[in-house]
């Protein structure tokens, strides 16, 4: 049978029967019977990652542990997400152990157990790895961070954002000496220890950053201009929430009608931004930035881009507002308030 699109009524049922008990429905004829239909040419490429998919209803059930889904299931995989699941140190090295050479992108995003050690084993047995999310992997510490300045990956994506144990000399030796920094596309420190000199230190080594998350970063808005004027023509995703709250009486409150006026302008390809939890920003800040951009799309079609995601939780204008006055006037818009 032909899985469509959206997964029938059925199928979600079956899905979330496994993810009830998996450790009795994912027997060794299942997992076979599950790489066949991977091989299936009509399905979308979500759709053809039955993998993916029965992992991520067990993990969402809350089941996603070292005895619920042999390692075997994700044995030579180029993409392995485990996101929020309750598995060990032991039970990533038995997975990453059947796809050592095949393994290029890792989400363990949420993996509370998972620490140095298990990105240590990782890191040795990965060769080919180029996209690393650890997230909230709050066991991840500078011993982690140097494990990966050591490792020299020519990694594209890393994502440490939230892990907390993350000292603010972790995160400077990590921007100032991990080797390929130059060829990351995709940073996200957000929460971490981000002031001016990481900032700088990321404008000096980075080039090829076109998604960027800094949420909570206490800097200046002379650093963030620096920032956008560095990466602003390349950046699709952008991640400003909480921006300069954590100490306003050092760099000043940052304005929220400059860092519309700052975004808008030098932001040609931004797509996605989050603006969350920035207190100076209302109403008129978000209308215009969203009217420029329009505005600018049309005129230089292709170059410039309107925002297709727009999350202003939390702002100074309560939500209510916010949704009374703009939502529905822009097509193609996810205006999340």
């Amino acid at each position: 049978q032909n899985m469509s699109r959206d997964i029938p009524t059925l199928r979600i049922t079956i899905l979330k029967a496994i993810a009830k008990q998996p450790a009795l429905c994912l027997t060794p004829e299942i997992v076979s019977a599950t790489a066949a239909r991977l091989q299936w040419s009509d399905m979308s490429e979500s759709e053809k990652d039955i993998v993916q998919v029965i992992a991520r209803y067990i993990s969402e059930a809350g089941r996603f542990t070292d005895d619920a889904v042999p390692p075997i299931f994700f044995a030579n995989r180029s993409f392995i997400s485990l996101k929020n699941s309750k598995i060990s140190r032991k039970y990533m090295k038995n997975v990453v152990n059947g796809c050592m050479r095949s393994l290029r992108k890792l989400d363990l995003s949420g993996c509370f157990q998972i620490d140095d050690d298990a990105l240590i084993d990782v890191l040795n047995r990965c060769e080919n790895l180029t996209y690393l999310d650890l997230e909230n992997c709050r066991k991840i510490s500078d011993r982690g961070i140097d494990a990966l300045i050591n490792s020299k990956k020519h990694l594209e994506a890393i994502n440490i954002g939230g892990d907390y144990n993350i000292t603010a000399q972790g995160l400077s030796k990590f921007i100032n000496r991990f080797h390929g920094l130059e060829d990351i596309k995709v940073l996200n420190i957000s929460g971490l220890n981000i002031n001016d000199d990481i900032i700088y230190g990321i404008i000096k080594r980075c080039s090829s950053l076109t998604v960027l998350g800094i949420s909570y970063a206490d800097i200046s808005e002379t650093s963030l201009n620096a920032l956008l004027d560095k990466f602003g023509s390349q950046l699709e995703k952008l991640n400003l929430s909480w921006l300069g709250n954590m100490n306003p009486s050092i760099h000043g409150v940052i304005h929220g009608g400059t860092l519309s006026d700052i975004i808008s302008s030098k932001c040609p390809k931004l797509t996605e931004l989050d603006i969350s939890g920035i207190k100076t920003i209302h109403l008129p800040n978000i209308s215009n930035l969203l009217e420029f951009k329009i505005q600018q799309a049309a005129y230089y079609p292709g170059t410039w881009l309107p925002f297709t995601v727009l999350k202003v939780k939390f702002v100074s204008t309560p939500k209510a507002n916010i949704e009374a006055a703009l939502n529905g006037l822009y097509t193609g818009l996810a205006l999340i308030a």
